[in-house]
């Protein structure tokens, strides 16, 4: 939890050292999927992806980006019930790579955006244990590489988490 808080610290005071290199967002979702493969097929839950192979290069540091995708991933398992299925997506979008995670879960409590990437909160609706640090780092990565993290609640239940990442230049 220490090493979490310090990592935030770091990245958002900017003097977290990180590579500058290219990367293939689908690689970076291919190892989060995969990372996870244990921890979803344990609580019942699967993943479906699709569009991140056919996505360009972005730059940055491979493994912070790879800890930005297994934190989304690992929340979105984290709030899915047995059954259910995480679907990423990867997109292209004015300059930009886009990957949406959408959950099954119940959705962000009432409030819970203003908070969702606070350090230490955790929404009452998680069906699994955490620290609340995962999304606070992963937003932290997200804008040290020059781009966003956000969250909505979806028609017919559910979050969105959509990383957004400029493309290499």
């Amino acid at each position: 939890m220490v090493e979490g808080l310090l990592q935030v610290a770091r990245l958002e005071s900017g003097t977290q050292q990180m590579a500058r290199e290219d990367v293939a967002p689908s690689r970076l979702v291919e190892s989060a999927v995969t990372a996870l493969d244990v921890q979803a097929r344990d609580a019942g839950v699967r993943f479906d992806v699709a569009g991140a192979a056919e996505l360009p290069s972005v730059r940055g540091d491979p493994d912070k980006l790879a800890q930005l995708f297994l934190n989304v991933l690992d929340n979105a398992v984290k709030h899915s019930p047995r059954g259910a299925t995480v679907h990423v997506r990867g997109e292209r979008d004015d300059g930009a790579v886009v990957v949406r995670v959408r959950d099954a879960g119940s959705g962000l409590p009432e409030g819970a955006q203003a908070r969702l990437f606070q350090r230490f909160y955790r929404g009452e609706n998680a069906l699994r244990n955490g620290a609340g640090l995962g999304l606070a780092i992963a937003q932290a990565i997200a804008q040290a590489h020059g781009g966003s993290i956000t969250a909505a609640n979806v028609d017919g239940g559910g979050a969105e988490f959509a990383v957004r990442l400029p493309l290499a230049t």
